[in-house]
C-alpha cells in the first residue's frame, strides 16, 4: 500500500492532490465482529477526509459506506456473493475476479484436456469446503459444468477444520471415478487438506487428475507430497506477467515476490 501511494502521488495524485493513507487493521476487537466493524464504518463515514475505503471486504461495513456514497474497493475478496449483494449503485468495486470465474477456468481446462485426449464426454467432480470460500465453488459448479457440456458428479462438501478429508473423498468416489477432480482446500491448513485429497485418491486407486484452487498454491504442498505431486495443476490469481509488476515490486522492496494480491491493491488505489 505504501508503495502504491508513492507511485500515485509521484504521478500527480488525484487531480493534483496527494492521496493520504489512514490505516485501520481488522484484528483484535475488530476481527470477525460485525458490531465493531459497523462502528468503524460509522467513524469512517463521519471523517470528511475519507474519500474511499480500500482493503479487506466486510459485509457489516459495506451497507453504511454505500449509503454514504463512499466507494469501497476490495483487492483481495473473491467471494461471488459480494456482487450479488452490492451489484447496484456502483459503490462496491473489486479488482479481483470472483471464485466463480476461477472455477470456470478450472472446468474449461478440464474440458480442453478431455477433448485433447479424445474423451467423448469428460467427467468432473468437485470436493469443496463448507466455509464461505468453498461455498462459491459449490454454488456455481453445476451451472458452469452444464454450460461447458461436462458430465458433472454431485459436488461434495467437507468441514475444512475436521482434520481429515478421507470421508469426503470416499463419499465422492461412491459416484464413480471422475476424469478430473476439482479440489478446493481451505481452513486453517489448506496445504494439509490438499495433500489429504491427493493421497486419499491414490490410496483408493483412483486415477482422477487433480486440479486445485488457489489456496493450495504454496511450495509447502510440493514438499509435503514429494513424488505424489506429479501431475497436479490449478489456477491462481496473478498479475499479468507482461506488465512488469512483480519485477518492479522486487526492485523497490528487495523481496523475492509480491504478496498475492499486491497488484490488485495498486489497481484499486489507481482507480481511486
Amino acid at each position: 500500500y505504501d508503495w502504491a501511494f508513492t507511485i500515485i502521488n509521484r504521478a500527480g495524485g488525484a487531480g493534483g492532490r496527494p492521496l493520504e493513507a489512514k490505516y485501520v487493521e481488522l484484528t483484535g476487537a475488530l476481527a470477525d465482529t460485525p458490531s465493531a466493524e459497523e462502528a468503524l464504518a460509522t467513524d469512517l463515514v463521519a471523517d470528511r477526509d475519507v474519500v474511499a475505503v480500500v482493503g479487506t471486504f466486510s459485509y457489516a461495513m459495506a451497507p453504511k459506506l454505500v449509503a454514504a456514497k463512499i466507494p469501497y474497493l476490495t483487492p483481495e475478496t473473491a467471494d461471488a456473493d459480494v456482487f450479488r449483494a452490492f451489484h447496484e449503485g456502483g459503490y462496491v468495486w473489486r479488482t479481483l475476479e470472483s471464485d466463480s470465474t476461477m472455477l470456470w477456468f478450472l472446468l474449461a481446462e478440464a474440458k480442453g484436456r478431455g477433448e485433447k485426449a479424445g474423451q467423448a464426454r469428460t467427467s468432473v467432480a468437485l470436493l469443496t469446503s463448507t466455509d464461505s470460500y468453498g461455498t462459491t465453488f459449490f454454488d456455481w459448479f453445476g451451472f458452469h459444468s452444464t454450460e461447458l457440456g461436462l458430465a458433472a458428479f454431485s459436488p461434495v462438501q467437507y468441514d475444512p477444520n475436521s482434520g481429515s478429508c478421507e470421508g469426503a473423498v470416499d463419499d465422492l468416489l461412491l459416484q464413480g471415478v471422475p476424469d478430473f477432480l476439482i479440489g478446493v482446500p481451505s481452513g486453517k491448513d489448506p496445504v494439509a487438506q490438499a495433500a489429504c485429497m491427493v493421497r486419499t485418491l491414490k490410496a483408493r486407486g483412483a486415477t482422477s487428475q487433480v486440479m486445485l484452487a488457489d489456496s493450495a498454491r504454496v511450495p509447502g504442498l510440493l514438499t509435503a507430497l514429494g513424488p505424489d505431486a506429479e501431475g497436479l495443476s490449478g489456477y491462481q490469481a496473478a498479475p499479468d506477467p507482461s506488465g512488469g509488476f512483480a519485477d518492479a515490486f522486487s526492485r523497490h522492496t528487495g523481496l523475492a515476490e509480491p504478496p498475492q494480491h499486491a497488484a490488485n491493491v495498486l489497481d484499486a488505489l489507481a482507480l481511486v
